[in-house]
């Protein structure tokens, strides 16, 4: 969700209290994450990724994407998320499409809503979209709530913050609808995650902890508190999580309790409440922005991201590492692929912005490539990017706030 400042504020609020509370030492084991050129361990993890990356890409030299569809990337401001496979999921107004990049057609489109803050997650049975509607609905509870909560506001500039879940099909046919802040109140503020089968949801709430909600029952239970002065949990709060590949366990990053100090860590933990695991990273690399193939893929901060990549194998615990600092520009990113096998990295001068696709396994340039433009409106914010690694092509969005005007390119490389 696009709220991190104000859950980060709500974890630096418990980082101060925590200091003065005599806490007892209760910090996850150091991980070996060490720099990916030094590392023996950064190395083998390369390789493994490296290999699968080669497998995967077999037979896969005769797809390429294809000119950008007019009629979908006409100017209008839009956002754009990946799909499955080679498709993407595009929101213009309160119109959803999913688009084929191989044949550059619109497969599917629906009617849904006007949003304020949304992401989309990918199951079996098709897509959830998860987030703010510009016309949320007023929630009485949320705000006495929030009037406990350090004078937190939910209100927006319609209402209270309301937050919704909408299940679709893999043609976009509305399956579900749900309003999460039936099942917390504080839902817009909490980090949200959808299992692969699509039966039930993971958050994680400052004020809640880690819950599990299974949509058939209605029914929650409580996966782990976080840290408080009376208990043992090193775990302050959590600013991704994911379900492992057979939903039996949640992936999660986020800031852990070490010596009265926050440090970023990961971890994972059974749905079951067992199993709890939390390791201390060696680098700050911000939030995990992807998780594939057991790897946990993170970035530094995405509007001035210097070049700091991780990639972290939940299974064995190690880590890769590079911290080679990508351009003397302002530098967004990165964009991962689904599958963790390259990223995109987007350097931001004036009337220029200078694209670059990276090897994952190894952090190595791919392919660079400049996109100019003499407005100089187009470069004032990080762009919306999606790879298509089976294409070896990318699609960039620039533009398109504040009656800006939207420019989309096709990256091939």
């Amino acid at each position: 969700m696009k709220n991190k400042w104000i859950k980060t504020l709500a974890v630096t609020l418990v980082v101060v209290c925590m200091a003065g509370c005599g806490v007892k030492d209760a910090a996850g084991p150091l991980s070996e994450g060490v720099m990916a050129k030094e590392a023996e361990s950064g190395q083998d993890l390369a390789e493994k990724v490296s290999a699968e990356t080669k497998t995967a890409s077999k037979g896969r030299e005769d797809k390429r994407a294809a000119a950008l569809n007019g009629e979908l990337f006409d100017g209008r401001s839009i956002q754009i998320w990946k799909g499955k496979e080679n498709t993407l999921l595009a929101l213009k107004e309160d119109v959803l499409y999913l688009y084929d990049a191989v044949t550059a057609q619109i497969v599917a489109q629906t009617k849904t809503e006007e949003w304020d803050m949304l992401d989309f997650y990918s199951y079996k049975d098709g897509y959830c979209a998860i987030g703010v509607p510009k016309s949320g609905l007023p929630y009485a509870d949320a705000e006495k709530e929030g009037e406990q909560m350090g004078g937190f506001s939910f209100e927006g500039e319609e209402g209270e913050m309301e937050c919704l879940c909408v299940f679709y099909d893999n043609v976009l046919k509305e399956t579900r609808r749900m309003v999460l802040n039936d099942i917390v109140s504080t839902a817009a503020l909490a980090e949200w995650t959808v299992s692969h089968d699509g039966t039930r949801l993971a958050y994680c709430d400052n004020w809640e902890g880690m819950n599990l909600y299974d949509i058939g029952s209605r029914k929650k239970q409580k996966v782990t508190d976080l840290w408080t002065s009376e208990n043992n949990i090193d775990l302050l709060g959590a600013s991704a999580l994911f379900f492992d590949e057979d939903d039996s366990h949640i992936v999660f990053c986020g800031q852990t309790n070490q010596n009265g100090t926050s440090v970023p860590s990961w971890g994972l933990v059974g749905i079951d409440g067992k199993g709890y695991e939390n390791h201390i990273m060696q680098y700050d690399l911000g939030t995990a922005t992807g998780y594939s193939g057991k790897k946990l893929l993170f970035g530094e901060d995405s509007l001035f991201f210097g070049g700091g990549m991780g990639v972290i194998d939940t299974k064995t615990g190690k880590a890769a590492y590079n911290t080679e600092k990508v351009s003397s520009l302002p530098v967004s990113g990165p964009f991962f692929s689904d599958d963790g096998s390259v990223y995109v990295t987007a350097a931001l001068d004036t009337t220029r912005m200078e694209i670059a696709v990276w090897r994952t396994s190894d952090f190595s340039l791919l392919h660079k490539e400049v996109i100019e433009d003499d407005r100089e409106e187009m470069f004032y914010r990080s762009p919306q990017v999606c790879l298509f690694p089976e294409l070896r092509a990318c699609i960039v969005c620039m533009g398109g706030h504040n009656d800006i005007p939207q420019k989309t390119v096709l990256v091939q490389y």
